[in-house]
């Protein structure tokens, strides 16, 4: 078959393969402000398979770029060739001669993409995206069909591509991308919001304190402090080290709080609780802070692991013992010892008494909270618990984060 025969399936097959980039785009977006500010977790498709996560990818720092949601892009790339297509196919060839090699030139560098974004996934996050699969197939499809149509042949279409910034097409491309991206961004930006006034629903509201069990209680802080913040945590999240950050500089701040550490890893291999392994190196790491406390080193590995959390594997949490002065052969020894897991263990039994979820969550003075603080928000919410304790909060303190989110299994 010939590039002219190709040609008359091209057009309706792009408008499909561009149609479906946009809806997957679009449910990414929703997955995106789901994970970042609602709930999370993953459902239907993004739990087929042990390797599958789109909560994972969503919480990715790969996921946006310079702050914007890269599934806000996609959505606008897909939004203008739905546009550009109908221009290439029925505008007059004078002004929209060019459009075959805009597809094109999108199409090649959506599959460069695709093909950077899938290694990051399988490498860096050790689990794949199927929404985000699903686009790399509709990328692929776009490059192929306008390649393969091409009339100047195969490369000498892709020869052709560098001269394709002089044409009024290319540009128009450009235009319409960027619009579109501002549209979706204005739209994501007032669901989020949604999420974030939904998220704030979470909030205490007139229910009674709990009573926390504080036995084998890894604390810092004075013991008779006005304010104690219990915390299960997860040292693979993301929102614990946003957390963890805040706390610190909120207590410093404030001066009358101690933090009791929980372990609430979310990993099936230490968390009965949890199935299969949302984050798993989490137990590892859980068994790590446990080690580095029976050599009275606990709140050092808790920062330093917190601070390196890219670096949780199994083989490298012997160098971060090492990093902080401990016994190799002891820390060794413990690392493999039964009751370094049921340590964790004891604190996530005590976590499933609390119906405890997602992490990170937390108790000040018994009162329930689920996800991170910035460090003003948790100075407002030590005065609104202990009146006439704090003190003003540093401008511009770090560990700030205005979002109340939490890692869901």
């Amino acid at each position: 078959m010939t590039p002219v025969q190709r040609s008359r399936f091209v057009f309706p097959a792009q408008l499909l393969l561009s149609g479906a980039g946009l809806g997957i785009s679009l449910e990414l977006i929703g997955h995106h402000i789901s994970s970042t500010y609602g709930k999370g977790g993953d459902t239907g498709l993004c739990t087929a398979l042990q390797i599958f996560s789109c909560d994972a990818a969503a919480k990715s720092d790969f996921s946006q770029i310079a702050g914007l949601p890269i599934a806000v892009v996609g959505a606008a790339f897909y939004a203008a060739l739905l546009l550009l297509l109908p221009l290439g196919r029925f505008g007059p060839a004078k002004g929209f001669g060019h459009m075959r090699d805009v597809v094109l030139a999108s199409g090649v560098g959506a599959v460069l993409y695709s093909v950077f974004l899938f290694c990051v996934s399988l490498i860096t996050l050790g689990k794949l995206c199927p929404l985000c699969m699903g686009l790399y197939v509709v990328n692929t499809g776009l490059f192929l069909t306008a390649w393969l149509s091409h009339p100047a042949g195969r490369a000498a279409s892709l020869r052709g591509l560098l001269g394709l910034p002089k044409h009024f097409e290319a540009w128009l491309a450009v235009v319409l991308v960027a619009g579109g991206t501002y549209g979706f961004q204005a739209l994501y930006a007032q669901q989020a919001k949604a999420a974030r006034a939904a998220s704030r629903a979470l909030l205490p509201g007139n229910a009674p304190p709990v009573q926390l069990d504080l036995d084998e209680a890894t604390a810092r802080g004075p013991a008779d402090a006005a304010l104690t913040v219990v915390e299960f945590s997860d040292f693979q999240c993301p929102y614990c080290r946003r957390l963890a950050e805040a706390l610190d500089e909120a207590a410093k701040a404030h001066g009358n709080v101690r933090i009791v550490f929980r372990h609430y890893p979310m990993d099936s291999a230490c968390n009965p609780a949890v199935q299969g392994k949302f984050h798993e190196h989490a137990c590892g790491a859980a068994r790590a802070t446990v080690c580095a406390e029976a050599q009275g080193k606990f709140w050092e590995m808790h920062d330093h692991l917190f601070a390196h959390q890219q670096d949780l594997e199994e083989a490298k949490l012997a160098g971060h013992a090492a990093t902080l002065g401990l016994d190799a052969a002891k820390f060794s020894v413990c690392m493999a010892a039964p009751e370094t897991v049921a340590r964790v263990q004891r604190d996530t039994a005590r976590g499933d008494a609390l119906k405890i979820r997602g992490t990170p969550s937390w108790y000040i003075n018994g009162l329930a909270y689920v996800g991170a603080r910035s460090v003003e928000e948790l100075l407002a919410i030590f005065e609104r618990t202990a009146p006439g304790k704090g003190k003003a909060p540093t401008p511009g303190a770090p560990g700030s984060d205005p979002e109340a989110a939490h890692d869901h299994p």
